[in-house]
């Protein structure tokens, strides 16, 4: 019986042994506890996550030690307890959990590491700085912000802001990031503001604004992709005036999350702005249709032009004919643009969906003439030079009336926000 139970105490010692020779293998992984005096615990790069697993194999060595330490004590207990059987049934007793103890300790272990070793290690998120963003939309700007290198602040700052949200900088890099963010967005909200809906530019930016930045947002989950921005510019208040469209998918229909499309304002006086997101996929149902005479075709010969396709037809030069009328079906917005006969400057107007207009009564497409089919619900005093006539120098004044005018028009698949 005694040397039963010997045997039975060796082979846990190596048992134990053999633990402890495959708990070493692992120091090589594990960092020291750093020095506490002459060093500030925050000066440490030691992430918690460490300490954690430093802890969690010294609780397995204690726990080890302490079932050992009580089959020792037991079984010295059992061999003098002779002729005392309640000694010796307690002494059994501490001898069996001992050695469950021990087999639960040693079996865990061997479990979880077999089964995936990231059981046992201990990973905590890393905390990142909080950083305020440059948002995404129409940004416009009385003057160009710039970096203290003179690079664009506003490019530099999206930069920034993507690389922080969709790359794994270090804990040094997000910090260095932070600090130049903040510096970057106190300067531009000193020159600039987000345009965030339809309307007149803010009062001490009207006829000021110089830049106007057209940043587009991260792919949507959705549709998966990148959401752009366009807007039209108007040089008046309430919509009035010359107008100009941006929408950076005209142009250029590859585009990511890094790119902004940039516009310099020369010779035009901002003072409200519509803007709007670029729609895709295209509405399937999309429809134009344009007409001939005024009133949408009221009153005289049915005389239009349909537009409807699955592919958004982008531009159309030169229109079939020049549309006094117009109806648009779904969320598109339609720029016409016209020649100034005299000036030979290009004019536009733009309709945004569901819009029935009759494109006479918008006087940046139209030319006057002299009336002569039906007089226009638009019209206005000419002076024209007509020989022999009694007003000075020959110029004499008739009526003229609008006579639309436009002989471009862009499709674009989009929506006003």
């Amino acid at each position: 019986m005694i040397k039963k139970f010997f045997a039975i105490i060796i082979v846990f010692i190596l048992l134990f042994g053999l633990a402890g020779f495959v708990f070493a293998q692992g120091r090589e992984l594990e960092v020291d506890y750093p020095e506490i005096e002459g060093e500030q615990p925050e000066e440490t790069t030691t992430p918690v996550p460490e300490y954690f697993k430093y802890i969690f194999n010294f609780l397995i060595w204690i726990s080890g030690l302490i079932a050992l330490v009580v089959l020792v004590y037991a079984g010295f207990q059992y061999f003098t307890s002779a002729g005392n059987p309640e000694a010796m049934n307690d002494a059994k007793s501490r001898i069996g959990a001992a050695l469950l103890g021990i087999l639960i300790l040693f079996g865990s272990y061997l479990i979880l590491t077999t089964i995936n070793p990231d059981l046992i290690v201990f990973h905590l998120p890393r905390l990142r700085p909080i950083m305020s963003e440059l948002p995404s939309g129409v940004l416009v700007c009385k003057e160009q912000p710039k970096t203290a290198d003179g690079n664009d602040a506003v490019v530099r700052a999206r930069k920034i802001t993507v690389d922080f949200k969709y790359k794994n900088p270090s804990e040094e890099q997000m910090l260095e990031w932070k600090k130049e963010s903040d510096i970057l967005l106190d300067d531009i909200a000193l020159k600039c503001y987000t345009i965030t809906t339809a309307g007149d530019i803010r009062g001490d930016f009207d006829n000021k604004v110089g830049l106007v930045y057209f940043i587009p947002s991260p792919p949507t989950q959705k549709t998966g992709r990148i959401v752009q921005y366009g807007a039209v510019l108007y040089e008046e208040r309430n919509y009035g005036g010359n107008s100009k469209t941006y929408a950076k998918h005209f142009d250029n229909p590859g585009v990511t999350i890094y790119d902004i499309e940039v516009k310099e304002l020369t010779n035009f006086q901002l003072s409200s702005i519509k803007p709007f997101n670029l729609l895709w996929p295209t509405d399937p149902n999309w429809k134009v249709i344009l007409y001939q005479e005024y009133n949408y075709d009221k009153n005289f010969p049915n005389e239009s032009y349909q537009l409807i396709s699955p592919n958004l037809r982008r531009e159309i030069r030169p229109l079939p004919f020049s549309p006094k009328s117009m109806r648009i079906v779904g969320d598109l917005l339609i720029v016409f643009i016209a020649k100034d006969p005299k000036t030979q400057e290009s004019k536009s107007e733009v309709f945004f969906a569901e819009s029935d207009a009759n494109l006479e009564d918008n006087l940046n497409i139209v030319e006057w003439v002299n009336c002569k089919d039906y007089e226009s619900e638009i019209s206005k005093q000419c002076e024209i030079f007509v020989p022999g006539s009694m007003g000075p120098g020959g110029v004499a004044k008739i009526k003229c009336c609008a006579q639309a005018a436009a002989t471009i028009m862009r499709i674009i698949s989009a929506k006003i926000y």
